[in-house]
């Protein structure tokens, strides 16, 4: 299966890969402009961390992986994209999207929001949140406590429609993260347009 969408050049792509060769050199291609000021044992460091989460990222069905470090109204802000796509058993795509909701659903938290949408690529299932998810531990805080960090992250579950690809049996997750939650609202109209200009095809084959 053939996955396509567009994408603002914002977000920098991050292979997900099992090649550490290949993806060891994408890391240190991306940190040439480093190399006057880094010692070569950081940036090997930093190369074979790249390529570990790489190879995490491969084994996690994960087929797109970008980050986004921009500016919005003169403020920094910075997001993580990702877009997997796992196994998943069903006769009908409705059936599954409204099944998704109600599992999600079922684990009340006034933090998050979920909803049932129709968009071209077919039946998206989309659950907002935005909580204190994450913690800076108290060793590495200025005020020797732990610190919460408000990140606000979106996932779209889509089960691929038969009319797209018959006979299809795949979940595509799409999760945005961020901790920029004043920037929620720019954000949304960028993942608005990803998720729209998002389709399905067979996969090409060669000749």
């Amino acid at each position: 299966m053939k996955v396509t969408f567009k994408i603002p050049p914002i977000f920098q792509p991050f292979t997900p890969s099992s090649d550490a060769e290949s993806t060891r050199a994408e890391a240190l291609a991306r940190m040439a402009d480093w190399t006057t000021q880094t010692a070569q044992s950081e940036l090997d460091e930093l190369a074979d961390t790249y390529s570990q989460t790489a190879a995490l990222l491969d084994s996690a069905g994960v087929f797109y992986a970008a980050t986004c470090l921009t500016e919005f109204h003169g403020e920094l802000s910075s997001g993580t994209l990702t877009m997997a796509s796992t196994p998943l058993s069903y006769n009908d795509a409705r059936t599954a999207t409204a099944g998704i909701a109600e599992i999600l659903d079922a684990t009340p938290s006034r933090e998050r929001y979920i909803t049932v949408l129709p968009m071209p690529c077919g039946q998206v299932t989309l659950a907002i949140d935005q909580s204190a998810a994450l913690r800076i531990p108290a060793q590495f805080s200025r005020t020797g406590e732990d610190i919460p960090i408000n990140v606000a992250q979106l996932q779209a579950f889509i089960p691929v429609p038969a009319e797209k690809i018959p006979g299809a049996q795949e979940l595509i997750t799409v999760t945005f993260s961020t901790p920029s939650t004043h920037h929620w609202e720019e954000y949304c109209a960028i993942l608005a347009e990803l998720l729209r200009s998002l389709d399905f095809g067979p996969a090409m084959t060669s000749a």
